[in-house]
């Protein structure tokens, strides 16, 4: 070690005597290494990576590389995109087929890729950034969210007819064919008066009247008279319960509803809404071309048809009781009592959301807004994900006063702008030089909107080793006094140099630890941070030395002449006389004389130590709180933005955006790898799908499957209960093909519908008595059957390979569970757990070689595999910090109980942090995981500085003996000594560093965006326990506890150690007498 070291000091003394005589060629040189580092990476991504952008708020947030993700992806994802792409097809001959249409998010919140089976390529289509509504035409498609089955798929509401009769308000209610509405939420005592009907009325007119609405295609058209002549604009008429009440009631408004159009309509609400929750009442019962009730409109469709009474046929006119139950009243209201909340759905046509983001300034005044009773609470637009990014860069001046509050404290610190301003571009070109790092040499594809805010870990950690460097450089005049520059530049460079590298390493291996996540957006944005730090580190060490020696060389004395270099400081050391003793500056007095002693005090100790332990202990008990949210909702804008309560509140409040009536559905898989084989950095890069050898054709493998079936459909999970009568809502191929192959040849026939037992005609594979069949006969047989389905509506649940031999690939047995759709964690990790469970049971049984032991289930759990996912990465990362940087205190300082302390008051502060956030009712979703992902690495700084300076102290306790009462004093006293010198020297950077990131998270507080807000609030908490533990519960302990470091081995009392590149003598007996007579009068 001794050699080392003797290396390294007289490595630091030759860089120290090059900077000190050659200042202005290192700066230039730094200067321009910097500037080419920096340019290198916006060059690269300009110009190779033409399709290069920095990833949407919430791209990159799926789980990869999870157990789960990869059943997910296997089952949702690869297989369709394999079919889409050849390699395997549900037809034995190869060809594709139009059964499936695959939706996927595969860029950002606002663009969906669609894989379409028809004509199998991808087009980006606008989408919700939300959890899509449920699709009613469910079957045969895979989606990310339940499906609606039977009764569920009735919940819709049929459009507009041709045959309405024009110019009549109940035609404008249905001329408006879209998906697209401004859904416009009203709250009041009670909504079901005439004059708050009128009042949503007045409100849709007036939100009408905003400048550009009349040209929206879907909103407003111009309509054609007999003449042929374009006739004046005419607009669809929003949905809300006046409108529905004036067509009933044959007005042209609702301006013209009275007190009893409304008391007869609440009147009916009450039977009407019995038969809706019957599903008597779906939204296909008025004939739109007589005007009249019928059982079923669109015999096409797959809503359902009704069934009421004569008596209670009035509930199906216009369909404006389902669509009022369904889209416009709070989803339990059922007539009785007040009506606390309506919706009112204004529609806007496929092309609104230009217009949507333009006009939302005007539409955002009506927010707050009463007519009749009737306040605006919440607005419903498809704009968040764009609004956000408007936000963030209107709320750009908030990181624009931050950097300057950061520069002017750097300033306050140093004494000279000239310092500040290099080290203020040096902290931007750090970022540039790990951008560099991150596209160039690691050629990451993928740079989340996340890896933005290293920026600001960079102003305050940056700030940080600026603040050492000076403080640094400035204690060399009160402890060298005149000396050479090259000897204090070496004695600079030592002590600061020291302290960063402890820092550094302990923050930046804590960023790296995120690497771990599952999500890749948080991987991403571990591995940038930490390339950052180690690029500030660097830049550091190389570029401020420099710029430091050139103010004392060339500015420092000229100040008059140039203002813009220096300024008054106030940390600066006092002048001394010739012959005078060194002294110190005023803070570090006040550290020393005023702070150390009350802190350091043997009451003092037990008081401070008692209190941090109790605040640590109550807020700790809180960490273990932090719950998984309850729904995929992922807030980006302030809770109170109209948009913002809609999504969070609203949304879920009117059943058109429940999407909990529909039911989990379980897939058991056979015949591929559930392996997330993509690139985990990569959120695009989902891999493909990597097969596993099947043979089911043996009697053993049918017999097996058709056991397994049954077997699935006696169980608990399955909605179907009758394996002898399967539906085709339950997919199991063995049975329906073994009810195919016992059919009768002489009931065959072509003529018969696809899918049917009998069809097609034929005179083979049909009549047989007796199963499993002969593999020959199932070879034969199975392709047929197959081929008699593959244009049908129906799945069989097998995909073929595409080499034209007919050989089953891929086999899915699926169907519905019993249990409901649910984004509560418990809930999805049951039925998980559940339906892996029962194939566990059943995979050891399998026939040997018949691939069939490597099934896996899967199921649409991606919300569950997002929780699960963010869940572990957090404690895993976190705990992988901590280890880290007890690691690195400990390798670089080699003193157990001062690196243990050191981590313990790290992990004290991340769970106190944890604790504070938990009752703020936060839960650990997207956005708070990557708050959570910055705790430790921003929680190392403190510690790790304090710990250094305290191991590093000027008092050694060499000839200290552990045996004798006198030496154990002497060690608490040389303990006490080193704690109030750590306190001295780096207690004003640390109460610097803290004060700018304070000043930072205080800030951003005031931003408009959720995440500025969430980060403001973390960082403001984190500095102040940070700062607090750090001093209050560190130093103490290290001053009681840190003598159990001191040496005691015969090679360590014998060697006389250094400091700072100086040999430190051992302490004498009048040394011990010394600090015992202080240790004593404390």
């Amino acid at each position: 070690m001794g050699a080392v070291a003797s290396c390294g000091d007289k490595a630091i003394d030759g860089y120290a005597s090059f900077v000190a005589k050659r200042p202005l060629c290192c700066w230039c040189s730094a200067f321009f290494l910097m500037i080419v580092m920096a340019v290198i990476g916006p060059i690269a991504v300009f110009t190779i990576k033409e399709d290069w952008a920095i990833g949407g708020a919430a791209e990159g947030f799926d789980p990869r590389g999870t157990v789960l993700a990869g059943a997910i992806y296997a089952r949702f994802r690869y297989l369709p995109i394999a079919e889409c792409e050849g390699e395997i097809s549900l037809m034995p001959d190869g060809t594709l087929t139009s059964h499936y249409n695959f939706y996927f998010t595969d860029t950002d919140d606002d663009n969906e890729i669609r894989y379409d089976a028809y004509n199998c390529h991808a087009n980006f289509e606008e989408s919700d950034s939300g959890r899509r509504l449920l699709s009613d035409a469910h079957q045969g498609h895979h989606h990310q969210q339940p499906q609606k089955w039977e009764q569920q798929s009735t919940r819709r509401l049929y459009a507009y007819d041709e045959n309405l009769v024009a110019d009549t308000l109940a035609y404008d209610l249905w001329s408006g064919k879209t998906d697209e509405y401004m859904q416009v939420v009203f709250t009041g005592d009670d909504l079901f008066t005439t004059s708050a009907i009128q009042g949503v009325c007045e409100a849709d007119a007036e939100l009408r009247s905003i400048s550009g609405f009349d040209v929206l295609d879907a909103g407003c058209r111009t309509q054609q008279g007999d003449s042929g002549a374009g006739d004046p604009t005419v607009c669809a008429a929003s949905r809300s319960i006046g409108n529905y009440l004036a067509a009933i009631k044959g007005y042209a408004s609702c301006s013209e509803i009275t007190d009893d159009d409304v008391a007869e309509m609440k009147a009916n609400v009450t039977t009407c809404r019995t038969l809706f929750d019957s599903f008597d009442l779906v939204g296909n019962c008025w004939d739109w071309s007589n005007g009249a009730y019928t059982t079923q409109y669109d015999d096409n469709s797959d809503a359902g048809q009704c069934d009421l009474e004569t008596a209670e046929e009035g509930c199906a006119t216009y369909n404006a009781y389902y669509d009022m139950f369904y889209s416009l009243a709070e989803s339990d209201y059922a007539g009785s009592g007040s009506l606390g909340a309506v919706q009112l759905m204004i529609p806007l046509g496929f092309n609104s959301f230009d217009w949507s983001l333009e006009a939302w300034s005007d539409i955002e005044a009506f927010s707050g807004r009463s007519y009749g009773g009737a306040k605006i609470t919440a607005i419903g637009l498809d704009i968040k994900g764009d609004l956000f990014t408007e936000l963030m860069i209107a709320d750009s001046y908030l990181v624009a006063l931050v950097f300057l509050c950061v520069y002017i404290l750097m300033v306050v610190h140093s004494g000279s702008f000239w310092i500040s301003t290099c080290a203020f571009f040096e902290m931007m070109m750090a970022f540039l030089w790990a951008f560099t790092f991150y596209e160039v040499f690691l050629w990451r594809p993928f740079f989340p909107f996340l890896n933005g805010v290293s920026l600001f870990l960079i102003i305050g950690i940056g700030a940080d080793d600026v603040f050492v460097y000076m403080d640094a450089w400035k204690q060399s005049f009160a402890e060298l006094g005149e000396v050479p520059l090259e000897q204090r530049v070496a004695f600079t460079l030592k002590r600061a140099g020291s302290a960063m590298l402890v820092t550094s390493l302990t923050t930046s291996s804590s960023f790296f630890a995120n690497v771990i996540t599952p999500i890749p957006a948080l991987k991403c944005f571990g591995l940038f941070s930490g390339l950052v730090i180690i690029a500030d580190f660097f830049l550091m060490l190389t570029f401020l030395p420099a710029v430091v020696v050139m103010h004392e060389a060339y500015f420092k004395e000229t100040c008059c002449c140039c203002p813009c270099s220096c300024t008054p400081g106030l940390f600066e050391v006092p002048k001394m006389e010739p012959f005078e003793p060194p002294k110190q500056r005023w803070c570090e007095r006040v550290l020393q004389d005023y702070v150390a002693p009350v802190l350091l005090h043997p009451l003092g100790r037990v008081a401070f130590v008692g209190a941090a332990l109790g605040v640590a202990v109550w807020l700790s008990t809180e960490a273990p709180n932090l719950d998984r949210p309850e729904t995929d909702y992922m807030q980006l804008l302030d809770e109170d933005h109209p948009i913002e309560k809609f999504e969070k509140t609203w949304r879920n409040r009117f059943d058109n955006a429940n999407g909990d009536e529909g039911y989990f559905e379980f897939n058991y898989v056979f015949g591929v790898k559930p392996e997330d084989n993509g690139d985990p950095f990569e959120p695009s890069d989902y891999g493909s799908a990597q097969y596993v050898d099947l043979n089911v054709a043996t009697m053993e493998s049918q017999e097996w499957v058709d056991n397994f079936c049954e077997s699935l459909v006696n169980d608990t999970i399955s909605q179907v209960n009758d394996y002898d009568t399967l539906e085709w809502d339950f997919t199991c191929y063995m049975q329906h093909f073994r009810q195919w192959m016992f059919t009768d040849c002489a009931s065959t026939t072509d003529g018969d519908w696809a899918g049917s037992v009998l069809y097609p005609e034929r005179t083979t594979c049909c009549g047989h008595t007796a199963f499993p069949f002969s593999e020959n006969d199932f070879n034969a047989c199975i392709t047929e059957w197959a081929l008699g389905r593959g244009d049908s509506d129906y799945d069989t649940g097998l995909w073929f390979d595409t080499d034209g031999s007919g050989d089953i690939k891929v086999i899915v047995i699926k169907g519905l569970a019993t249990t409901k759709y649910s984004d509560v964690y418990n809930i999805g990790d049951a039925f998980y757990k559940d339906g892996k469970d029962f194939l566990d049971g059943k995979t050891s049984s399998a026939p040997a070689g018949s691939g069939l032991d490597n099934g896996f289930f899967s199921s649409e759990l991606w919300f569950y595999s997002l929780q699960d996912a963010i869940t572990e990465g957090a404690y895993q990362s976190a705990g992988l910090s901590i280890i880290l940087a007890l690691a690195v205190i400990l390798m670089l300082s080699q003193r157990a109980v001062a690196s243990t302390l050191a981590a313990t008051t790290i992990l004290l502060i991340v769970l106190s942090v944890t604790g504070i956030i938990v009752k703020e009712g936060w839960t650990l979703g997207v956005i708070e995981s990557v708050v959570f992902s910055l705790a430790v690495g921003l929680s190392c700084d403190f510690a790790a500085h304090l710990s250094h300076a305290f191991v590093h102290g000027a008092y050694l306790q060499s000839e200290l003996s552990f045996f004798s009462l006198r030496g154990v004093q002497g060690l608490l006293g040389a303990a006490q000594k080193r704690a109030t010198r750590a306190i001295t020297e780096l207690g004003v950077t640390v109460l610097m560093g803290g004060l700018t990131t304070l000043i930072t998270g205080c800030w951003l507080l005031l931003a408009r965006v959720y995440f500025y807000q969430q980060f403001g609030l973390f960082l403001s908490c984190l500095m102040a326990l940070s700062v607090g533990y750090s001093f209050m519960l560190l130093m103490p302990l290290l001053a009681t506890l840190g003598w159990l470091d001191a040496p005691c081995t015969p090679e360590n009392l014998c060697t006389p150690q250094t400091r700072d590149g100086n040999t430190i003598e051992p302490l004498s007996q009048k040394s011990i007498d010394k600090i015992d007579g202080d240790s004593m009068s404390v």
